[in-house]
């Protein structure tokens, strides 16, 4: 799993390279015979199904903000590198035709139009009594939802049960106490409005110590906001 998502992770076979001499104890000579032998594999996992979801790459004012909040609760903790960061629309889905899904997608040029989040809370989500995340959460005003329900039906896939709430995974935490972390998080006062220019087609690779999330392509929405 690990050596094939580092596969999917790189644009090409020189990229595949630089990728694996980041790794302690790898060397060019081990990189070069790895490289030799996995040549043939690399074109043909680069054909498999990808596993993708719909999403909003961030901008840059919102990144320097999110950096601000994290000097200030706790710099120490691993959070999240800002070209991970993004509003997940539509969950993670294996697709075996990506032409057709992109083709899907840009079908919506011109029939919908900018949109604004508004980021109104920070929280300390817990999970079996652990704090596990910590997420900035937004407003479900009806435009994000118009657009989560056309391209669910568009692309046909299953709507969520869930009531759908925009939000943003800032950290992920590992065991620890983060008790006075939740305390400064309770404290903060977070009104961020979010413009929404465009959406993106993401593919989501596994890779040994964290998530990489890639755009494939991103499809520009039209007009102005309300």
């Amino acid at each position: 799993g690990t050596v094939k998502n580092l596969i999917k992770a790189s644009d090409s076979i020189k990229d595949l390279e630089k990728r694996l001499l980041e790794f302690k104890g790898i060397g060019s000579v081990t990189a070069k015979i790895f490289i030799r032998d996995i040549k043939k594999v690399f074109f043909k996992i680069k054909n498999e199904n990808k596993r993708v979801f719909v999403g909003i790459k961030i901008s840059k004012g919102l990144e320097k903000k999110i950096l601000k909040l994290e000097q200030e609760l706790n710099p120490a903790i691993p959070w999240i590198a800002p070209p991970n960061l993004h509003i997940t629309i539509i969950p993670p889905w294996e697709e075996s035709d990506l032409k057709y899904a992109l083709k899907k997608l840009e079908n919506f040029k011109g029939g919908l139009k900018r949109f604004k989040i508004v980021f109104n809370n920070l929280s300390l989500k817990y999970r079996q009594g652990k704090a596990s995340f910590v997420f900035l959460e937004g407003e479900a005003r009806k435009d994000i939802i118009k657009l989560k329900t056309k391209i669910e039906e568009s692309l046909n896939l299953e709507k969520q049960k869930r009531v759908f709430k925009p939000h943003l995974t800032l950290v992920r935490l590992k065991s620890g106490n983060y008790e006075d972390m939740s305390q400064k998080i309770k404290r903060q006062k977070i009104s961020w409005e979010e413009e929404v220019f465009s959406i993106a087609l993401f593919e989501s690779l596994l890779l040994p110590e964290s998530a990489l999330y890639k755009i494939i392509k991103k499809i520009k929405l039209s007009g102005k906001n309300n």
